[in-house]
């Protein structure tokens, strides 16, 4: 049989779990698994004859997790072994997008893009990753003002990279993007882009536009 243990992550923000096994007896060999409150098998690990089992994971919605402790010989598991799980809030970062559109009446028509980046807290932003899905029938004609940001062209998309750390209540130096198109249309072109980061974002409402 196997051995169930509930622990309670809380339900505002990100946090990270870790779970462990100690004091296994030798030559025993058990297994760790983490579950969703769903019942979805979110990781597993395990080391036969080992001392210590664990996992660790970024946990970002809350609730009532479990872990399952279980010997892949069969038999129930030894009752002498521990298992201990700490549960740790992350830094969270909520960044904010915003972009600017200027047309310019030339033959071909040139759209230009203007993407600003900041930080609304209260933690600092890092490997921040701006993606923008270019439309279809543009040419693209290249990323000004990238101060601290790398950029690549692939295929239908733009994807920027700056490694951060931008603080709280900060902003990036903005990135100009600028397309041609051989529509003679008035209307803007549908030009969509999301940004990102490596850290916790409390609130993605306003990582894309438009």
């Amino acid at each position: 049989d196997d051995d169930w243990f509930w622990f309670e992550v809380p339900r505002t923000g990100a946090h990270r779990v870790e779970t462990w096994l100690d004091s296994i007896p030798d030559g025993a060999d058990y297994r760790l698994a983490i579950y969703t409150p769903a019942g979805s098998l979110m990781a597993a690990s395990g080391r036969p004859d080992s001392t210590e089992h664990s996992l660790t994971l970024r946990v970002d919605a809350g609730g009532p997790y479990r872990a399952r402790v279980w010997s892949p010989r069969g038999g129930d598991p030894w009752d002498s072994y521990r298992i201990r799980t700490r549960v740790t809030p992350l830094p969270s970062a909520d960044l904010a997008l915003s972009m600017r559109v200027q047309t310019i009446p030339t033959p071909h028509r040139v759209f230009i893009y203007q993407f600003y980046v900041w930080n609304l807290g209260p933690a600092p932003a890092t490997r921040i990753t701006l993606v923008d899905t270019l439309p279809s029938g543009v040419i693209f004609g290249g990323m000004t003002g990238l101060a601290g940001w790398t950029c690549d062209h692939q295929g239908g998309r733009v994807i920027c990279r700056h490694p951060g750390p931008l603080e709280t209540g900060g902003s990036l130096s903005p990135l100009i993007l600028r397309l041609y198109a051989f529509s003679t249309a008035n209307h803007e072109l549908p030009n969509t882009a999301r940004v990102s980061s490596t850290v916790y974002d409390p609130d993605e409402n306003n990582n894309q536009v438009p």
